[in-house]
């Protein structure tokens, strides 16, 4: 493996993802077939116009985007399928483990199956290629006609019953500006009081306010996106002293007009100020990315060695929320398989 890149090195070396939704991991494909299955109407039909479909015009019809391809999930046995291929994905860039986003379809099937189908794949990918994955069930913000307390309520009741059985954290997703962080927290003490973590998504599309909120209602170990924190130095001030680890994924960010590009992006100021992060790919198939693509965009950017590109994993790996001996034990699969000595050349080539 003499004189290979740092790009061929994020291309081989084992991975970890903190921060995707298995819905939004889906790919065009397979959300055809699942509409056709269960008779839900897209105004898209073929992949040339599911990709128009997906040129996004705000982050108000992502989220619309988003909604109506969650609802084409109508069977525990879709929710298997879309995961074993979405692992297969992973594994096909040694992802070695993936901390994933999954939203609960309460309004088509109980959560227990929903589980069980995400645990059948999850043993499927492990027997297949040694990967694995556990599950952040997230409150969706924008659900249609929700009373806040008793959505929460229902997901954080959900998610506390799945410890143990591949839950390991309580997420909060969807529209910033549709609810109050504060507004879902019957949910959030019901996670607390069963210690199970709390990740919200917040500083995406709203501002700094709204990671003072997460922050103080979730006290979070992580924050989704969190990328405009820049706007306040208070803030960043905060996250620094707490550790609070940022989930970045800068393609997603730019395709929703979080920013115009990727020159405009924050994350060089955020890794600057030494507040914690790791690079995501959110919902891959949507903004056309990959993990592996978004850790070669930042490693352009930040003119990162092989070195730093080891060292941004193994931090990555170190926020995961798995027990301390899974984690001493991911840590040294990302460590073990892959000397720097190997690799020769610093520069982006390939």
């Amino acid at each position: 493996m003499k004189n290979r890149s740092v790009k061929a090195f994020i291309q081989s070396m084992p991975k970890v993802e903190l921060h995707v939704h298995l819905k939004g991991a889906t790919r065009p494909e397979t959300i055809l077939k699942l509409a056709k299955k269960n008779n839900v109407e897209l105004p898209a039909k073929t992949l040339p116009e599911m990709a128009k479909w997906f040129e996004f015009k705000s982050f108000n019809h992502f989220i619309d985007i988003y909604s109506l391809n969650a609802s084409c999930f109508a069977e525990p046995e879709d929710v298997e399928f879309a995961a074993r291929e979405f692992l297969a994905e992973q594994a096909r860039q040694n992802i070695v483990y993936t901390e994933v986003t999954y939203t609960i379809n309460q309004r088509k099937m109980p959560f227990k199956p929903q589980l069980e189908a995400l645990n059948r794949a999850k043993a499927w990918a492990q027997e297949e290629f040694g990967i694995s994955m556990n599950y952040v069930i997230d409150i969706p913000r924008n659900f249609e006609n929700m009373d806040p307390s008793a959505f929460s309520t229902l997901f954080a009741t959900h998610a506390v019953q799945g410890m143990g059985n591949g839950v390991i954290a309580l997420g909060l997703a969807g529209k910033e500006s549709t609810h109050a962080v504060a507004d879902f927290s019957d949910g959030f003490d019901i996670a607390k009081e069963a210690g199970l973590p709390i990740i919200p998504h917040a500083g995406e599309a709203m501002g700094a306010q709204s990671m003072f909120d997460a922050i103080e209602h979730c006290d979070p170990p992580r924050i989704g996106h969190g990328v405009r924190c820049v706007e306040d130095k208070n803030l960043m001030a905060l996250l620094k002293e707490r550790q609070i680890h940022l989930e970045i994924s800068p393609t997603s960010n730019i395709c929703l007009g979080i920013f115009d590009s990727m020159a405009d992006h924050s994350f060089a100021e955020i890794a600057a100020a030494g507040i914690p992060y790791s690079i995501n790919s959110d919902d891959p198939p949507y903004f056309n990315t990959t993990l592996t693509d978004e850790l070669i965009i930042v490693a352009e950017r930040l003119n990162w060695t092989i070195e730093d590109v080891q060292a941004h994993m193994l931090k990555t790996a170190e926020a995961t929320l798995l027990p301390d001996a899974e984690k001493a034990a991911l840590i040294s699969k990302i460590s073990q398989p892959f000397k720097i000595d190997d690799f020769r050349l610093d520069s982006m080539t390939t």
